[in-house]
């Protein structure tokens, strides 16, 4: 081939390559385009249908159209996500969320806390061991935030973390090799994460990365125990349940904990309440972690752990608005309540917290609730975004809102890390100390 050949070969080369890289540019500009739009569509109407205002399209027509241009010029779904939280607050409603398919340490507790709570009917994609059954189990170790730390804040008596040596005030830094970032942001604290994560089914083994009060790096290989408790599902999260825990405190003060509002965990605080706890001089009921639930089984609460008729507040519905309220059941506790809450105290649990604290029928202790207490939907959408949307709204009995601003305690009380370290949760002593005070006076 001659030198001219040669040349002539690589300008058409060349030229090819321009043209090639030309039109996937083309189609990446085009390919781009569509996928936005129909992430804005699809996130536009499904809050449109579920809102509780009739009019939510008509009546924010104008964002729509003013955020469009912004939302079609994005070229990867993080800066998407961002363009479409800054059109729903600008409505005013931070409560609505979008969020891009999920990535890093986020992603990655998630697919782990999926795969281990999956039904029996979907193992097909993991192993699972001869014999196993389809029901609730945990390593025996609660966990919470503060400062920074996802930190142990119980060990259950006689459960395998209890065996393996583990103790209160210990960091959590891995689950099963995936890394605990609690600095990557969800609208769920990583303590529920982390929840999700050690659940499983019983029988099955999880490893655990943990710093010792010593600050020395522990590696221990626990086994998940059926806790008796059910399997429940919240929008798009992975399957989980509700612990319950009571017992009488120094100073005959009784205390209740569960992590979400369902049937049994109200039925089994009855049963405490007129039972084990009939004759206790102040009583505490720990809201910390509660993720929610049923938005009317905070009345049916208000009615045993108070003589009081407690307004629950307004919930205003598509085409309906409630005003729920106690009913003091025969047998209701009738002394003085303390009610614990945290940034990880969410929905039925602040409508709860808000209502007492409003009719004064309790005292709070502890920090400010989530802010997160609108009856909402998560969901998966057909884009692989996530979203929460709105379905009511709430107003406390006293006519503010808790959506945005949480609920302030009346006594504001920081989980302590050189208290759990001595195996002491601070806050949950303050409120036992604060009760026995008061039935002295």
């Amino acid at each position: 081939m001659t030198r001219t050949a040669k040349v002539v070969e690589r300008v058409l080369l060349g030229t090819m390559l321009t043209v090639a890289c030309s039109l996937f540019a083309e189609k990446a500009e085009q390919f781009y385009r569509q996928r936005a739009d129909k992430v804005l569509n699809e996130v536009w109407n499904t809050v449109s249908r579920l809102h509780y205002d009739q009019n939510f399209s008509t009546k924010y027509n104008n964002v729509f159209k003013k955020y469009k241009a912004h939302a079609l010029s994005c070229r990867n779904d993080k800066a998407l996500a961002l363009v479409l939280n800054n059109m729903l607050r600008s409505i005013g409603q931070s409560h609505v969320l979008v969020l891009p398919p999920v990535g890093g340490a986020v992603s990655k507790a998630l697919a782990a806390a999926y795969k281990s709570t999956a039904p029996l009917s979907s193992t097909h994609t993991h192993k699972v061991p001869s014999g196993c059954r389809d029901l609730p189990a945990d390593v025996g170790i609660r966990v919470a935030l503060s400062s920074k730390k996802i930190l142990v804040t119980r060990v259950r008596p006689d459960s395998s973390a209890a065996k393996a040596g583990v103790k209160m005030g210990w960091a959590l830094e891995e689950v099963n090799g995936i890394k605990i970032k609690p600095e990557q942001k969800y609208y769920v604290g990583w303590p529920i994460l982390v929840r999700s994560m050690l659940a499983g089914r019983p029988g099955t083994q999880v490893s655990l990365s943990m710093i010792d009060r010593g600050k020395s790096l522990r590696k221990i290989k626990v086994v998940r125990n059926a806790n008796g408790a059910s399997w429940f599902k919240l929008g798009v999260m992975p399957r989980s349940f509700s612990t319950y825990q009571s017992e009488l405190l120094k100073g005959n003060i009784g205390y209740i904990r569960f992590t979400a509002f369902f049937p049994e965990m109200i039925s089994k605080c009855k049963k405490d309440v007129v039972g084990k706890f009939s004759k206790v001089k102040g009583l505490v009921i720990d809201m910390r972690g509660n993720i929610g639930g049923m938005a009317l089984l905070p009345s049916w609460l208000a009615s045993w752990v108070s003589k009081k008729v407690v307004s629950m507040g307004t919930l205003k519905l598509k085409g309906a608005k409630l005003t729920p309220k106690s009913y003091p059941q025969n047998g209701c506790y009738k002394g003085p309540l303390v009610v614990l809450i945290d940034r990880n105290s969410y929905s039925s649990a602040e409508i709860f917290s808000a209502a007492m604290q409003d009719g004064k029928a309790a005292k709070l202790f502890g920090t400010r609730t989530s802010g997160k207490c609108l009856p909402s939907s998560f969901m998966r959408l057909k884009s692989g975004f996530r979203l929460q949307t709105i379905m009511g709204d709430y107003l406390r009995p006293s006519g503010g809102e808790v959506e945005r601003v949480g609920v302030k305690p009346d006594v504001k009380v920081q989980l302590n890390v050189e208290s759990l370290c001595k195996g002491i949760d601070n806050v949950k002593e303050a409120a036992r100390e604060y009760l026995v005070k008061l039935r002295k006076k």
